[in-house]
């Protein structure tokens, strides 16, 4: 008889669930998974949870209240030193902010999000969300931005260059 999976492991598999739930476009699964996933104190887990509630407002339409709690969840994420998932989660707090036509806020999380996606070397990642951010930088007419973002993507192609 195998032994009892831990309640980490059981906080993960909702946590997974709550994500295939939100990619599917189902609220009530989602929402269940988020439940499931109690009150969590460990900050990894918090953000999962965090995320989950954020992916739900999405769903929902709730573009400012996904917003809020996605950044919180980004922020429990680099605290804990994890960027993969950091970085995924601000991309999408930048669609969020996107859909509520907030689209500076949007440029802004998608390059922080690439520069996340950097540190857990996802360079293909990386670039996509660079892209988005030049892209809604420019709608947005921030020029700040979109000057970080092309002073970003050039040093990228320097550092990508056979030596």
């Amino acid at each position: 008889m195998q032994p009892a999976p831990s309640p980490e492991t059981l906080s993960r598999a909702h946590y997974l669930r709550g994500r295939i739930a939100a990619d599917r476009d189902e609220p009530n699964r989602l929402r269940s998974e988020t439940a499931a996933l109690g009150e969590p104190s460990f900050p990894g887990l918090k953000a999962d949870r965090f995320e989950l509630t954020g992916r739900l407002a999405m769903l929902e339409e709730r573009w400012d209240d996904a917003v809020t709690v996605l950044d919180e969840a980004a922020r429990l994420r680099a605290e804990s030193g994890n960027y993969r998932l950091m970085a995924v989660t601000l991309a999408a707090s930048a669609q969020a902010c996107e859909r509520a036509e907030r689209f500076e806020d949007a440029a802004y999380r998608y390059l922080r999000a690439a520069r996340s996606a950097v540190l857990s070397e996802d360079m293909k990642r990386a670039a996509a969300w660079l892209q988005e951010a030049e892209r809604l930088a420019q709608q947005a007419g921030s020029e700040s931005i979109l000057e970080e973002t092309r002073r970003f993507q050039a040093l990228l192609s320097v550092e990508s260059q056979p030596q």
